[in-house]
């Protein structure tokens, strides 16, 4: 259509029942935050990922992934479940969403928090080209032993053919930085806990009243 054909309604027809999205959003995620009730409290379940992934192998995680077309966060997240750790998805019971993550990279990552049953539990079952093994962890050590937490800078790199002439300044120009991103390192009995799976816990203990 060309510009000068354009309507006031042509841009109601769009944007009437168009979802907003992050701009600049590459990809979406969405990862499960399963918790366990076992020996009397509250666990949380980890995996540890298969050392044959391409990506991050080794480290530990939630389970979650991409989210498909047209399906929600929450089903992304019981799907990516049942597929890694073969939980059924009516033995979850959804709690609710933290606060969702966005990277540098154009990534959002959804966190849900979910509540598997006894039979959940008991049907756990890794698959072993995603998952190598799985662990338990209560919550409560999180609660007691503060997390090291680091920062790095995002800083921004100009391109040298940067028309600084074309936008009136020149190369002195203060170009602000990207901010901060927080890395949280969580230790538990012989595992490490970093990266987003850190972030997603910290948000996690500071939702749940903890002064960090």
């Amino acid at each position: 259509m060309e510009s000068q054909d354009l309507r006031i309604s042509d841009f109601e027809t769009r944007y009437q029942e168009r979802v907003p999205r992050i701009q600049g959003l590459r990809n979406a995620y969405a990862v499960l935050i399963p918790l366990i009730e076992f020996n009397g409290e509250i666990n949380l379940l980890f995996e540890i990922r298969a050392s044959s992934l391409k990506r991050q192998p080794g480290e530990i995680c939630f389970p979650g992934g991409r989210i498909e077309n047209k399906e929600t966060i929450i089903e992304c997240a019981l799907r990516e479940t049942r597929e890694e750790l073969g939980v059924p998805s009516k033995e979850i019971q959804i709690l609710g969403q933290t606060d969702y993550l966005y990277s540098a990279s154009g990534a959002a990552i959804f966190p849900v928090l979910g509540s598997l049953s006894k039979e959940g539990f008991a049907a756990l079952a890794p698959n072993p080209s995603e998952v190598e093994s799985t662990f338990l962890a209560p919550f409560s050590h999180f609660q007691e032993e503060a997390p090291l937490v680091y920062h790095y800078d995002l800083v921004p790199r100009i391109p040298g053919d940067f028309p600084y002439d074309l936008l009136g300044i020149d190369e002195s120009y203060h170009w602000r930085s990207g901010g901060q991103v927080e890395v949280p390192i969580f230790n538990v009995e012989d595992h490490v806990i970093w990266g987003i799976t850190g972030r997603i816990l910290l948000g996690l203990l500071k939702e749940m009243g903890k002064d960090l």
